[in-house]
């Protein structure tokens, strides 16, 4: 992804729609996130929450019934993203070992830096 307003009058279009949905300015970089539910509804906004408090609030969307996740009608729903086929980073919680396959070698070059700072 390149740069991009977050508020204000040269923000992106997606921004203006999830914070139609959760109202409040982005006020830091990174810290913000939004949860998208199957029907393309955003169901959540977090701000500096852990990464385990995030991840129990998927788990729950993902256990509700399909038929329970959106009443809403057509004209409010957008439609889901696609599906992407990079493989989504291992999270690892504090005080857990890294068992995964992950070869930061493969990395692209800023995220290879990253790792080594």
């Amino acid at each position: 992804m390149q740069k991009a307003d977050v508020n204000g009058d040269q923000e992106q279009p997606i921004y203006t729609w999830l914070k139609k949905s959760f109202p409040g300015e982005i006020t830091w970089n990174f810290s913000t996130k939004f949860l998208i539910n199957k029907a393309g509804i955003p169901v959540s906004r977090f701000e500096n929450e852990s990464w385990e408090a995030i991840h129990k609030v998927i788990v729950s969307q993902l256990e509700k019934d399909e038929t329970s996740i959106s009443t809403a009608s057509s004209t409010e729903a957008a439609a889901p993203a696609p599906a992407t086929t990079k493989e989504p980073q291992d999270v690892i919680y504090e005080g857990e070992e890294n068992t995964s396959n992950h070869d930061a070698s493969a990395a692209p070059e800023h995220e290879q830096q990253q790792h080594e700072q």
